[in-house]
């Protein structure tokens, strides 16, 4: 994709929206029932659609905010035109596809090249290509146009009826609204936008594993198996679970490391790992926590209910495993309360909806609910924080 150098916003938006087209692209091709259908990205052009056996299909995308014809002249066409003739003698077997947010206007170039069998008139393209590349001054199409006339009449037809222009596309604002429609998916609506971010966001993941060579190519089938586990877990009655890789930042452990959970697990001598591990959970389950109360997908009554059910499945391991336990021995009582915590963290524990089997919001929420004191892990913490006051007070 060529974009103007010294307008950064403007390549963002660029590559942004042919990342969108390029998952619009492999949804449309895993309809044809072929999983070996793969895309790639910024290789031989913008956009590369191979099957098992070759290349098929290589598309340039051209983005533009502002309302755009496709005229005779038109720089995107010939500068595209370029880009396909230095490739020409090694992509004798593919189609070319200029996917624009311009229109093609009746009776040009562009227009006879439409995919519409009852529109496309190749001939007719090609007649007007020989003039207008003769007639058009433009110095910066001297190229294009120069290399177009030393094809022969019978070359030039041969190339151009390679070439597809695919006008009036959504423009970056609008593509979000495109690429639902491609998804056929049960996915509630009040879901829809967190669906879709979803996808996106694990699409920009593998486009940024191409780009860094860590991979060749996505494929339908990595795609399919994506939607699938997103249908899954975006059904009715489930909930997503955005924050399952989720990974503290250094900030965000700073902020915390004097907070009343850590304080509680350092008294029962968890070592560093764990407590690690419990910082994690604490933020995968706020973050899940407000972004589900954010969106209306749960009520914060309902997670308070949770919080509930949580509190008294922790009642119940307390009470066995303080039973007959000599709690005035300051070792059992570190022994008593990594037994707690271990089984709240080692056994399936109650799910806040049927078909969300993430154990991090659980688990993240348990050193909520340790933070506020409504569980605790050793035996006597309580106690020590109720004769800490004490002391204060007096």
């Amino acid at each position: 994709m060529k974009v103007n150098k010294r307008d950064a916003s403007g390549s963002t938006i660029g590559y942004l929206y042919q990342c969108k087209v390029g998952l619009i692209q492999l949804i449309k091709k895993s309809r044809l029932g072929d999983e070996e259908y793969s895309i790639s990205i910024e290789n031989l052009d913008d956009l590369q659609i191979d099957s098992s056996t070759r290349t098929e299909d290589l598309i340039q995308v051209k983005h533009h905010f502002n309302a755009s014809n496709l005229n005779n002249k038109n720089v995107d066409f010939w500068h595209t035109l370029e880009v396909w003739m230095e490739e020409r003698d090694k992509t004798k077997n593919c189609s070319y596809f200029l996917l624009t947010t311009s229109v093609a206007q009746a009776g040009t170039i562009s227009y006879f090249l439409k995919p519409d069998p009852e529109l496309r008139d190749v001939d007719k393209a090609v007649e007007l290509m020989n003039s207008e590349a003769q007639d058009i001054k433009n110095k910066v199409l001297d190229v294009p146009t120069t290399e177009f006339l030393k094809l022969n009449i019978e070359e030039q037809k041969e190339f151009i009826r390679r070439i597809y222009i695919l006008d009036e596309n959504p423009n970056i604002k609008e593509i979000d609204s495109a690429l639902s429609r491609e998804l056929i998916t049960n996915v509630s609506e009040d879901l829809r936008k967190d669906y879709i971010d979803s996808i996106v966001g694990w699409w920009l993941q593998q486009i940024i594993l191409c780009l860094s060579k860590s991979k060749k190519s996505i494929s339908v089938g990595e795609l399919f198996a994506k939607i699938y586990d997103l249908n899954d877990q975006f059904a009715t009655s489930k909930l997503a679970a955005d924050f399952k890789a989720y990974m503290p930042t250094e900030e965000e452990k700073e902020k915390v490391k004097d907070n009343t959970f850590i304080k509680q697990l350092k008294q029962i001598s968890m070592t560093e790992t764990a407590i690690g591990h419990a910082i994690r959970d604490y933020f995968r389950a706020y973050k899940q926590r407000l972004k589900w109360i954010r969106n209306d997908v749960l009520a914060e009554e309902t997670i308070i209910e949770y919080e509930q059910v949580l509190v008294e499945e922790w009642e119940r391991i307390k009470d066995v495993s303080e039973r007959g336990k000599d709690l005035e021995n300051s070792d059992v009582c570190i022994e008593v309360g990594q037994q707690i915590y271990d089984y709240l963290n080692q056994h399936d524990l109650p799910k806040i909806r049927d078909g969300f089997n993430h154990p991090y919001f659980a688990r993240g929420t348990y050193q909520q609910l340790s933070n506020n004191v409504s569980v605790w892990w050793h035996p006597k913490f309580v106690e020590k924080i109720e004769s800490l006051l004490k002391s204060e007070e007096t």
